[in-house]
C-alpha cells in the first residue's frame, strides 16, 4: 500500500506538470502579446525543458539507494521494458534537464533586470544565450551518461547489502564508487550552483521591484513587469 501511494506520489506531479507545461508552451508560443514576444523565446525554453523533464522522469520513475560511496537506481517506469541502459541514460538527461532549467530560470530574471535597463537583445541573441547556458548541462550529460557500472556486477553488491530486497526481474543501474570523476562532477554540478543561482534570483528579483517603485512608467507597463514576477 506504501509502495503504490509512493509511486503514485511520483506519478500524479509529472502528469500534472506535462499539462500545465504544454499549455504553457502554447500560450507563450501563439498567445504571447506583442509587448513580451521576446520574452516568450525564454518562456518557450523553460516550458520545453520542463515538459520532458516530466516525460523522462515518468519514464524512468526512479528509485534511488545510496549505500556508503555507491548510488543504486531502481527504475520502475516504462523504461524497464527497453533495458537498464535506456533507463540510465533517460535518467542522465532528466538530469541535464534539470540543470538547464535552474540556469533558464536565472536567465529569465536577468532579462527582465536588463530591458529595465537597457535596449532589449535581439530574438538571435536571445537564441544564442539560451544555446550557451544550455552547454554546462550538455556537457553533463554526455559525462553521466557513461558513469555506470554493470548492472551484472551491482545487482549482487545491492542484494548482498539489502538481502530483504527482492531484485527479480527489477531494472538496476547505478555506481560502485560515486567519487568516480564522471559522477562527481554531476553531483556537484547539480548541487553546488543551486544556492549561488536561487541568490542572484533573490537579488535580481528584489532589484526589479524597488525598480519598478520607484521609475516613472505606465500604469500597463508597471503591472505587465509585475504579472512577470509571479
Amino acid at each position: 500500500m506504501l509502495n503504490t501511494f509512493i509511486f503514485l506520489l511520483h506519478i500524479l506531479p509529472n502528469i500534472i506538470g506535462l499539462v500545465l507545461n504544454a499549455v504553457l508552451f502554447f500560450l507563450a508560443q501563439y498567445r504571447s502579446p506583442r509587448a513580451i514576444k521576446k520574452y516568450s523565446i525564454l518562456i518557450v525554453n523553460f516550458a520545453i525543458c520542463d515538459f520532458f523533464a516530466c516525460l523522462t522522469s515518468l519514464f524512468v520513475c526512479q528509485r534511488i539507494i545510496p549505500n556508503g560511496t555507491s548510488l543504486f537506481y531502481i527504475s520502475e517506469g516504462p523504461c524497464q521494458y527497453f533495458g537498464a541502459r535506456t533507463c540510465y541514460v533517460s535518467y542522465s538527461v532528466m538530469l541535464h534537464l534539470y540543470a538547464h532549467t535552474l540556469y533558464s530560470t536565472l536567465l529569465s530574471f536577468s532579462f527582465r533586470y536588463y530591458v529595465l535597463n537597457y535596449r532589449p537583445p535581439s530574438r538571435t541573441t536571445l537564441k544564442l544565450i539560451i544555446l550557451l547556458i544550455y552547454l554546462p548541462s550538455f556537457v553533463q550529460m554526455i559525462l553521466f551518461s557513461f558513469a555506470d557500472d554493470p548492472p551484472e556486477i551491482l545487482v549482487p553488491l545491492l542484494q548482498a547489502k539489502h538481502p530483504n530486497y527482492n531484485l527479480a526481474g527489477r531494472t538496476v543501474t547505478g555506481h560502485l564508487n560515486v567519487f568516480e570523476w564522471k559522477a562527481l562532477s554531476t553531483i556537484l554540478h547539480m548541487t553546488l550552483p543551486v544556492t549561488p543561482v536561487y541568490i542572484c534570483i533573490l537579488v535580481l528579483r528584489r532589484a526589479i521591484i524597488r525598480y519598478l517603485t520607484e521609475s516613472t512608467m505606465s500604469p500597463k507597463t508597471r503591472h505587465l513587469h509585475h504579472q512577470l514576477l509571479r
